[in-house]
């Protein structure tokens, strides 16, 4: 269901965090503790678990021919070149480069040939049903065009020859 997340993700970005809080609410009102900590463990805000310090497996201090080794020396580009081999490493999804439009652009189906189909046929049949109503509407926008046309200077100083009604109004 790409297109649902990406609805989801542009449109509600908050449903899921509303989500999360109805089920504390229904929870906390059930009176259901066993889901409450779980709800609570899930989205509490836990630090992530550390490493333990880098020490010696002994606390003797270090002889001269036995020298304690810590973990090698990185370079800044050692370290950047791995935290790049960990960004390769997750898959990514399909919705994460496309906004609504582009997605519907690219994964589109026969359902639409067959859409614009229906449309074109519902659209012949109020055209044949409201004939009359189009012929009207034509003829009107013809004579409101054909009366916005510029006179000639003749026709324009012969000031006899003027209709008594209103020519700009359009059919309605």
């Amino acid at each position: 269901m790409g297109i649902a997340k990406i609805i989801q993700r542009d449109f509600f970005p908050d449903l899921e965090k509303l989500k999360a809080q109805n089920e504390y609410l229904e929870a906390s009102e059930n009176k259901d503790y066993a889901r409450l900590r779980e709800i609570t463990r899930k989205y509490s805000g836990n630090r992530p678990p550390t490493e333990p310090y880098n020490t010696p497996a002994t606390f003797d201090t270090p002889e001269l021919g036995r020298p304690f080794s810590p973990a090698p020396p990185t370079t800044r580009e050692d370290r950047a070149e791995s935290v790049a081999d960990s960004n390769t490493d997750k898959p990514k999804d399909i919705i994460d480069n496309h906004s609504l439009d582009s997605f519907l652009a690219s994964h589109t189906s026969e359902d639409n040939a067959s859409y614009d189909r229906i449309i074109a046929l519902e659209d012949k049949k109020r055209a044949t049903k409201l004939a009359a109503q189009f012929e009207a509407e034509r003829s009107s926008a013809a004579l409101a065009d054909a009366a916005l046309v510029l006179p000639s200077i003749e026709q324009q100083a012969d000031q006899t020859n003027r209709p008594e009604e209103l020519d700009t109004w359009r059919y309605t």
